[in-house]
């Protein structure tokens, strides 16, 4: 059986394979590298398909799936507390380099997101007997996307009662309870949403912001003269809600704005990582077709398109694309003709 797995995992095109077995290769070549692979499909339901293909060989736990944004273009609404929450920790387990498979539809790859470095410096750990100041951690909470709530119900919240600090952070199985004596934190433990009962101890927590738009002093900072700029006299209620880190529906449309070179998901991807895919051909003709549809909304805005961006400054290039891939060493095809 190992012979047979070393064997598969050297394949390096698999596009005249079903799925099924597609996946079987994909997993072998996951097993033999211990390498990270992304592994682009056309939407969200090849997405899924190939989910549900790969988990038997590998598990839930090391296949992870990259949603698209489940909004319209132009339609200021904002995707839903969910499907950011798995973003933002698919993109957090590949900047720590926890190794999976990444499954991600094109037009995912192809949004931007915060930088590397602005994810990192945002994330919180804490831990039993470190110091922390309660009014400093809700407002920085508040900047990173929480909602304030009574009591928490969902991902995205937190709450403060006395010397209780509760926080649903992304990749969070469960919620957590901080208990402070003044500002040392003395213990910490997940609790049940239905209960709000305490259960286990925990030795340590992550923090990850629950927006990709983060609204501390220095991101609002880069946003505000562009804002200022496209809305025009309207918009001094909307600077005045992000910064007092209000999340106006529809704000990640402006994501670019509020970071000094926003990234894509490619940057995350770990030294060695494997891309799966189709061609280059292929990816420029799913390209096509996503800015076309952009660039279709866009001028059904008419009068309004000042206070837009347009679809050349909210979709990461082409060219930035493919080079990513091509940089990549480790490439499998899944187009029927391979590429070479």
């Amino acid at each position: 059986m190992d012979s047979i797995q070393r064997q598969l995992a050297r394949v390096r095109s698999v596009g005249a394979l079903p799925l099924s077995l597609q996946a079987l290769v994909i997993a072998s070549v996951f097993r033999q590298e211990q390498k990270s692979i992304l592994w682009i499909v056309e939407d969200a339901d090849e997405m899924y398909r190939v989910q549900e293909n790969l988990a038997p060989f590998l598990g839930e736990q090391l296949v992870h799936i990259y949603q698209n944004l489940d909004v319209r273009p132009y339609q200021d609404d904002s995707p839903s507390k969910e499907v950011t929450s798995r973003r933002i920790s698919l993109l957090h387990r590949m900047l720590t380099g926890s190794p999976g498979v990444f499954i991600a539809p094109f037009d995912s790859t192809i949004m931007p997101v915060m930088p590397p470095g602005d994810l990192a410096g945002s994330v919180i750990h804490l831990a039993p007997d470190k110091d922390i100041d309660r009014d400093e951690l809700a407002e920085r909470l508040v900047r990173m996307g929480y909602t304030r709530e009574a009591l928490i119900d969902d991902v995205g919240q937190f709450s403060v009662r006395g010397s209780v600090v509760d926080v649903f952070s992304p990749g969070m199985e469960e919620p957590a309870r901080i208990d402070l004596f003044g500002d040392t934190i003395t213990s910490i433990k997940s609790f049940h949403l239905a209960t709000q009962r305490s259960g286990r101890e925990l030795n340590g927590i992550t923090i990850l912001p629950t927006s990709e738009v983060l609204l501390d002093t220095s991101h609002v900072k880069n946003a505000r003269p562009w804002l200022r700029r496209m809305k025009g006299a309207g918009t001094g209620e909307l600077i005045a809600d992000i910064e007092q880190g209000i999340l106006p529906p529809g704000i990640e449309s402006y994501l670019p704005l509020f970071y000094e070179k926003p990234a894509s998901m490619f940057d995350y991807l770990p030294a060695g990582a494997f891309i799966t895919g189709p061609d280059i051909q292929t990816l420029q003709h799913w390209y096509e077709k996503i800015s076309h549809s952009y660039a279709h909304a866009f001028e059904r805005l008419g009068d309004r398109r000042n206070g837009y961006l347009p679809p050349e400054s909210i979709l990461v290039g082409i060219e930035e694309v493919t080079a990513a891939i091509l940089r990549a060493g480790n490439r499998i095809s899944t187009s029927l003709a391979d590429e070479g």
